[in-house]
């Protein structure tokens, strides 16, 4: 009875257990059709619920103008740097230059040469994130970043693919390894989030 009248959004709703998909599916059809819920899908990637066999998922956009929201939301602008390579020194020196940056790299070795090249021209404000930091070590380094980023402070950010998805920071500018288009996605994800 709680969820009749209401609006229901699912974050992050690619993280559906897959298991649990179809019959959570039925039950927002339920909620929708008995209980006059609304229910919002959030999402980066959006999953394709109708080809799952035995369910009738016919969602309807809330927003009827696609070009008018893409055009209303854009928050940044994607440069692909691929006809040179950029070496860490050539990185270093673009970030040493900029407040509020952040680099994602694919490799835990590449954020160490990279935030060592960094921490040399720019000693303060800098900051590396990997998974070889404990979870305690790496909430905390998180939690500094914020507040540096909050404060319009300098901060300066290497890391590897781990704050790409479920980390709050907000980065005027970020740089990405080559990688798949989702991980280029998600890293912009993390740049000019309030617009």
């Amino acid at each position: 009875h709680n969820f009749s009248d209401s609006v229901i959004v699912f974050d992050e709703a690619q993280t559906l257990p897959a298991e649990l998909t179809k019959t959570t599916l039925k039950a927002v059809n339920a909620l929708c059709s008995l209980f006059r819920s609304t229910v919002v899908f959030s999402t980066a990637t959006q999953p394709e619920f109708s080809c799952i066999d035995g369910l009738e998922w016919n969602p309807c956009e809330i927003v009827s103008s696609k070009k008018f929201l893409f055009s209303e939301t854009k928050r940044t602008t994607l440069n692909m740097e691929l006809s040179k390579t950029l070496s860490f020194e050539d990185i270093a020196e673009r970030m040493s230059e900029l407040d509020s940056v952040c680099c994602i790299v694919n490799k835990k070795a590449h954020s160490y040469e990279l935030f060592n090249l960094l921490k040399d021209i720019v000693p303060d404000g800098c900051y590396h994130i990997s998974t070889d930091m404990c979870v305690e070590h790496r909430k905390n380094t998180l939690y500094e970043i914020h507040k540096r980023l909050e404060n319009r402070e300098p901060c300066r950010v290497v890391s590897t693919s781990c704050i790409e998805a479920g980390v709050d920071l907000d980065f005027e500018n970020m740089f990405r390894a080559l990688a798949p288009l989702e991980a280029i996605v998600q890293s912009a994800g993390r740049c000019n989030r309030n617009g």
